[in-house]
């Protein structure tokens, strides 16, 4: 049971505490309307007599800069003109330099990616030497390993002749099956009785 009526006596504490909390910031909330309701008052009182200094010092800043406007347009308009000549002047003069310049640069950057061509030799010339060259080469190797010629036999008579050669044959009967000593050069017959 001890834990029970410490536990009842932390409630009422902590209650207390809470009660007196909020009792606390009513009065100070109570308090602050007060305040805010008089600072308004008085606000309220001061206000036209500070708008009206405030107009005040704001035209007198306005006069005092129109003022120093005009004078600085007079003399900015004092300077600008000549400079504004002079610029123009110099401006022509920087847009040719630029455009020579710029012409130069493009001419350079040409010749740098693509060189002047070379002049070419003529080829076909050489071509045309060189392919003689090999078609000689080529008929010399033709007429090395062409039989050399022989002279012809002389052109005998049959009387004159050898024998056994096939020029002494009269009969040309020489190169025949029969000539070589074959009795006939007919086949046997199949049917035989």
């Amino acid at each position: 049971m001890n834990e029970v009526k410490s536990f009842a006596r932390a409630g009422e504490r902590a209650g207390a505490a809470v009660g007196g909390g909020v009792q606390t910031a009513r009065k100070h909330a109570k308090t602050a309307r007060k305040n805010a309701k008089r600072a308004r008052k008085k606000l309220a009182k001061q206000m036209p007599e500070r708008t009206a200094e405030l107009a005040k010092n704001a035209r007198k800043a306005q006069i005092a800069l129109a003022g120093k406007a005009g004078q600085a347009q007079e003399v900015l308009t004092e300077y600008w003109n000549p400079t504004l000549d002079l610029l123009a002047e110099r401006w022509g003069v920087a847009q040719d330099v630029l455009a020579d310049r710029l012409l130069d640069a493009r001419r350079e950057l040409a010749v740098r990616l693509d060189p002047a061509p070379v002049k070419r030799r003529r080829r076909w010339p050489w071509l045309l030497m060189l392919l003689l060259a090999v078609g000689g080469a080529a008929a010399a190797v033709l007429l090395t390993r062409r039989p050399q010629e022989t002279e012809p036999e002389p052109f005998l008579p049959p009387r004159s002749r050898e024998p056994g050669s096939r020029d002494s044959d009269p009969n040309g009967t020489w190169g025949s099956p029969t000539a070589n000593g074959a009795v006939s050069a007919e086949r046997p017959s199949a049917s035989t009785d």
